[in-house]
C-alpha cells in the first residue's frame, strides 16, 4: 500500500528549516545554507510498519516579506512542522503568529502539527528549556519534538516516528471524501529536486 502525504515546514528565517530537509534527504549537513526565497520541494520516500510512503516536503521562506506565499502552500498539507530554533527566543515567541496563521489558513481541513525545536545540540547557548516547549505544545495541543539537523540518523529517525505518529486513516478518509491535488505546482522530477 502507498500513501502520499505532504509536509510543510514553518517558521522564522534561520531556524534551521532547510537544513533539516537537506540532511533528509541528501543525508549531508550543510552549515551554510542561503535563505529559502519563498517556497521549495522536496520528495523523500520511506517505509513505515510495511507501508510504503511517498513524503512530498515543502520548504517555506520565513521572512515576513514571504508570509502571504509561504502561507497559501499550507491548504493540502497533512502535517505541518512548525519549526523553532532552541538557541532563540524570537523564533519561539514567533511560534503563536505562525500557529495562528496555521488555523487561520488551514480551517475545516483534517492535518496534524508538530512543535519542532531544533538545534538540540547546541547545549550551551541553548534558552528555550524541553519544559517550556513541551508546555506550550501540551497547551495549544501540539505534539512537541526536538531534532538537531546535523544528525542524518536523528533526522531520519524523527521524520518516521512522525509519520508513525499520525494517523494515517483520517488521512485516507478524508482522501476518500475529496480528491486532494497534494502537488499543486508540477515540477519536473527529473529536475534533482527528487532524493
Amino acid at each position: 500500500m502507498s500513501i502520499s502525504l505532504k509536509i510543510i515546514l514553518i517558521g522564522d528565517s534561520g531556524v534551521g528549516k532547510s537544513t533539516i530537509i537537506s540532511t533528509l534527504c541528501d543525508e549531508v549537513f550543510k552549515s551554510k545554507y542561503q535563505s529559502t526565497i519563498g517556497i521549495d520541494f522536496r520528495i523523500k520516500h520511506i517505509c513505515v510498519d510495511d507501508k510504503y510512503i511517498r513524503l512530498q516536503i515543502w520548504d517555506t521562506a520565513g521572512q515576513e516579506r514571504y508570509r502571504a506565499i509561504t502561507t497559501s502552500y499550507l491548504r493540502g498539507s497533512n502535517i505541518v512542522l512548525l519549526v523553532f530554533d532552541l538557541t532563540s527566543r524570537t523564533s519561539f515567541n514567533s511560534v503563536v503568529k505562525w500557529l495562528d496563521e496555521i488555523k487561520y489558513r488551514m480551517a475545516g481541513t483534517y492535518y496534524k502539527i508538530f512543535l519542532i525545536g531544533n538545534k538540540n545540540d547546541s547545549y550551551e547557548y541553548r534558552v528555550i528549556s524541553n519544559d517550556e516547549a513541551k508546555k506550550y505544545a501540551d497547551d495549544n495541543n501540539l505534539t512537541y519534538l526536538e531534532m538537531n539537523s546535523k544528525d542524518s540518523d536523528l533526522v531520519n529517525l524523527i521524520f518516521k516516528e512522525i509519520v508513525t505518529m499520525t494517523n494515517m486513516s483520517d488521512f485516507i478518509k478524508e482522501k476518500k471524501k475529496e480528491v486532494i491535488d497534494l502537488n499543486p505546482i508540477k515540477i519536473n522530477q527529473n529536475s534533482g529536486y527528487c532524493c
